[in-house]
């Protein structure tokens, strides 16, 4: 699974398409490696897609800084966090190679991807991993066990089942690139109570965390890229979408099932 943001969204209504939020503009990239040189494109696909770094297990210096900063947020503010606990279950689905949850959270992290290839570099750091999807890995979880915190970074939107095993107060965190905080944010049970923003590593709540999300408007015209485009610069030029803040980690808790 490709930790690469490159999954930007893109409305070309003007073309005739429905909706923006499912087409990719690095289609259009691959589009050229379709026609007849694209033989020659193949062999250096590799080396073209999976930066040097990434080819072996690796840490994310940005959301080094980011988990370091809601570390330091919940044991302050969480009472549950602020003891040692090596029983809880941490659960990074869609890691691939990355390494840098455990860096911050322990060695209990566990990292679950169907990429076997990519889980071979953790495990040559002794670091807990499942070669399954999140799905199968629910599927299989002992009946009663909870998931104490779990981040989604790049890999799309959290399943309902993961969020039914998260425990009260639980934690999930969750960056945008594929709407998957926007998503979290829509759930009833679930509660935001920040965000760690990407440019300066700083924590923020309420309105301006909610601020970062969702998405804002660009047109493509002659004279550029313009933002907020107004009728009529949207009837002259090729309209997209993208995630206002795709980077910002933002933080969810599971809210108290409330007794009838």
């Amino acid at each position: 699974m490709s930790k690469d943001p490159s999954d930007q969204i893109i409305d070309d209504r003007e073309a005739g398409r429905s909706s923006g939020v499912g087409d990719n503009p690095w289609n259009k990239l691959a589009g050229e490696f379709g026609g007849e040189d694209s033989a020659s494109y193949g062999a250096d696909l590799d080396t073209l897609f999976i930066p040097e770094g990434k080819r072996e297990a690796y840490i994310n210096p940005d959301l080094l800084d980011q988990l370091n900063c809601v570390k330091a947020f919940i044991e302050k503010n969480f009472p549950y966090w602020q003891k040692d606990d090596s029983n809880r279950l941490i659960l990074y689905p869609g890691s691939n190679s990355d390494g840098t949850m455990a860096d911050v959270f322990g060695g209990g992290v566990v990292h679950v991807d169907p990429d076997g290839y990519a889980l071979g570099f953790l495990e040559r750091k002794n670091l807990e991993t499942k070669h399954m999807t999140i799905e199968e890995y629910i599927d299989a979880m002992p009946e009663g066990q909870q998931i104490d915190i779990l981040l989604s970074y790049n890999a799309g939107c959290v399943p309902e089942s993961a969020l039914e095993r998260l425990r009260e107060g639980g934690i999930v965190l969750a960056n945008n690139w594929h709407g998957s905080a926007d998503d979290l944010y829509a759930k009833e049970g679930l509660e935001m109570v920040g965000a760690v923003v990407y440019e300066s590593k700083e924590f923020v709540a309420d309105e301006e965390a909610e601020s970062l999300l969702s998405t804002e408007q660009f047109v493509y015209t002659p004279g550029g890229i313009k933002p907020n485009p107004t009728e009529e610069e949207r009837a002259a030029g090729t309209v997209f979408e993208q995630y206002r803040s795709p980077d910002t980690l933002w933080i969810f808790c599971k809210k108290p099932v409330e007794s009838e």
